[in-house]
């Protein structure tokens, strides 16, 4: 009997000191974070947080308005493409006769006729071979300059009066199309080589020939690395790469490419955030295409853990340039107000985001370790 009472003794008093007692913290404690004299403490008020976003908006669109203005280049890109071997073309012959013909005169008919005269490949030497005026040479040319050469070829025949080629050059697939051709690859269904032509080709439709069912694109919510990151797309020019944009981005805007431009679409994160405290389940780093807030950045992270986070201790580490003190945001998220201003904090490249760990372990946590231990049935016995 007294041996059965002394375990219970032994037992309250244990479950007693188990309810005041912590376990050891991971990472710093929140008060040696507030004590920190090396840092600006900086409570995350509404205000504050919305001139930050604001702030972190008009950088995005800087950006997305510097990138298409090096893709588009300075003023408007005039076409040059020549033709090269292997390239068909597509000649029609306009006739302006101001009365009837003359005797031998092929353009009898008053006023402008034309005539299709058909589609042509730039044969090996060079030339294509056309009505009246047989063999010649095209390759080389521009599109505009040969249609010079081909008019001229026609009026030196004295047989027509007033005579001009319309030339359109087809997409190219001879030797031009390896110079020419837009270049797609990278994390896209079907890489490939877009064919230039006269017309011009935008970045939305090189970019949907080579995402076959854009499940490669638009499927996976992580990359290689486990990173939550859109796709992007890289842009290169002259072996230089000139502009970086959001994938939607390239396919909602109406925007000119130049012959020979190399697209690469990618799936890397651009921001790094670092993720400690003994309030979430592991300290981990975290990849993003671009700024995410405060909130998509603890749900990434699986949450607060809810064993042994404080949601009154959240901080958002940031360092600042020019040898200026980094700044510490504290944000109560046990609050509707905290939870808004978590929801608009943009978290940045290289911050850091701390969960604070309970500053008193729940008992049920504290008796869960020591059963698992065994220590609870050792008293008992």
């Amino acid at each position: 009997m007294r041996a059965t009472a002394f375990r219970s003794l032994s037992m309250f008093s244990l479950l007693a000191a188990l309810g005041a007692c912590t376990l050891p913290e991971a990472g710093p404690s929140v008060a040696a974070l507030r004590k920190t004299a090396d840092v600006t403490l900086v409570p995350a008020t509404r205000a504050l947080v919305d001139a930050l976003a604001r702030d972190a908006a008009i950088r995005r669109t800087t950006r997305l308005e510097n990138a298409l203005s090096a893709i588009r280049g300075t003023g408007g890109h005039v076409h040059d493409h020549r033709l090269g071997i292997g390239d068909t073309v597509h000649v029609s012959l306009w006739i302006f006769s101001q009365g009837a013909g003359q005797e031998g005169d092929v353009s009898s008919a008053p006023g402008p006729t034309v005539t299709d005269i058909g589609t042509f490949p730039v044969a090996s030497d060079g030339t294509i071979t056309l009505p009246y005026v047989r063999k010649v040479r095209i390759v080389g040319l521009s599109v505009p300059r040969a249609q010079e050469v081909l008019t001229d070829a026609y009026r030196r025949l004295g047989t027509m009066q007033n005579p001009a080629v319309a030339l359109t050059s087809g997409p190219a697939t001879g030797a031009s199309a390896d110079t020419d051709g837009i270049i797609v690859t990278g994390a896209t269904g079907h890489p490939t080589i877009l064919p230039w032509n006269a017309g011009g080709v935008t970045m939305a439709r090189a970019l949907t020939t080579a995402m076959g069912d854009g499940t490669t694109v638009f499927g996976a919510q992580h990359n290689a690395a486990g990173d939550h990151a859109d796709a992007w797309v890289s842009v290169s020019r002259n072996n230089r790469r000139i502009a970086r944009l959001p994938m939607l981005e390239a396919l909602e805007q109406d925007i000119p490419l130049q012959p020979g431009d190399h697209l690469i679409v990618r799936r890397d994160a651009s921001v790094r955030i670092t993720m400690l405290g003994g309030g979430v389940s592991h300290n981990t780093l975290l990849g993003f295409s671009e700024s995410p807030t405060l909130v998509q950045v603890v749900a990434a992270a699986e949450g607060l853990n809810p064993n042994t986070a404080n949601d009154r201790e959240i901080f958002v580490l940031r360092k600042k340039g020019n040898g200026a003190r980094p700044s510490l945001y504290s944000f109560p998220m046990n609050s509707g107000e905290g939870l808004i201003t978590a929801q608009r904090f943009p978290v940045e490249d290289e911050d850091i985001v701390y969960i604070g760990e309970a500053p008193i372990v729940p008992v049920e946590r504290v008796i869960t370790a020591f059963l698992q231990l065994g220590l609870i049935a050792a008293v008992a016995r």
